[in-house]
């Protein structure tokens, strides 16, 4: 038995960061024990628990494949669950007590509530804009609703069992993405709010998207934002990145040299003073310099770079 079954009792193998975590649940309590003088000494001093992240499992869903497993949802409160999530960035417990009239049409906004920081200050409800892509399907839920229906899930919580019991969306989610024909994603609920905090974190500052998401910056960069292909894309295409006020060129504009070549005054006087001897040979498309200019203007640029006139 592995050191994760015995620490937990189970006979499967738990992820190095749910050990981790339950170290340090240990180490904490223990701690206070020894702090009480209830022990001596705490059994877990020294013990380490893996704080890494398992990258593997977070999943960046875009938005064409999110749309696909919609098409195979079975009616307009599943849709409304995928774009919630998706488009609005709430967590599964949020989008099941989510009410209609919660929803300020008037404002393009959502009040939403969430169980899971209302015991942080000011953390039991937040305000969200309604965005372009969640609108339409927050409109085909309320159309489908029954006559009187408060929650925007209201079917599906009237089949739940109990009450206040949560049914596990994540496993549905997964059942659809198998029809679908979509490769499961093992967190499925947070891909999908990591996909949309990343999204989001592209237009705002990381302190309004935060906001709205329900969570820290410091959360946020550990477990919900990614590095996308489009981000290298960016890079390796701007012009400029660090300085802003850089007259960058690429080798395909030859007579803009002021970066790429230390005798770029000599092309500068090419381009300006060659006139009618640049000509272009219409028969074989190649140009042909006068190389008088060019010796002279070379000159001219040596003699003004060189102090000792040498």
């Amino acid at each position: 038995m592995n050191s994760a079954t015995v620490l937990c009792g189970r006979t499967r193998r738990m992820a190095d960061s749910t050990v981790g975590r339950a170290i340090r649940n240990a180490r904490m309590f223990f701690t206070a024990w020894v702090r009480d003088g209830i022990l001596s000494r705490n059994p877990f001093d020294g013990v380490k628990g893996s704080n890494a992240i398992d990258e593997s499992r977070n999943h960046y869903i875009k938005t064409e494949t999110v749309k696909l497993a919609m098409e195979y949802c079975p009616d307009a409160e599943w849709r409304a669950i995928f774009a919630l999530a998706r488009f609005g960035g709430l967590r599964p417990g949020e989008i099941f007590i989510l009410k209609f009239d919660a929803i300020k049409w008037e404002r393009d906004t959502i009040i939403v509530t969430s169980p899971k920081t209302k015991r942080h200050v000011g953390g039991g409800q937040r305000e969200i804009p309604i965005f372009p892509e969640l609108r339409p399907y927050l409109l085909d839920a309320a159309e489908s609703a029954r006559d009187g229906a408060v929650y925007v899930l209201d079917r599906l919580r009237e089949r739940a069992t109990g009450k206040a019991k949560t049914p596990n969306l994540g496993k549905i989610v997964n059942d659809i993405l198998e029809k679908a024909g979509i490769p499961k994603w093992s967190k499925p609920f947070v891909s999908m709010r990591g996909s949309a905090e990343t999204d989001l974190a592209e237009i705002f500052p990381i302190k309004v998207v935060t906001t709205w998401i329900g969570n820290s910056p410091r959360v946020a960069q550990k477990h919900y934002l990614r590095v996308l292909p489009s981000h290298y894309d960016k890079a390796i295409k701007s012009a400029a990145i660090f300085d802003k006020n850089s007259n960058v060129v690429t080798t395909s504009d030859p007579l803009k040299c002021d970066v790429l070549s230390p005798n770029s005054c000599a092309a500068k006087s090419v381009a300006a003073h060659a006139g009618n001897s640049l000509q272009i040979n219409e028969a074989t498309n190649k140009k042909a310099v006068n190389c008088s200019v060019l010796q002279s203007t070379a000159s001219a640029c040596s003699a003004q770079n060189d102090p000792n006139g040498i």
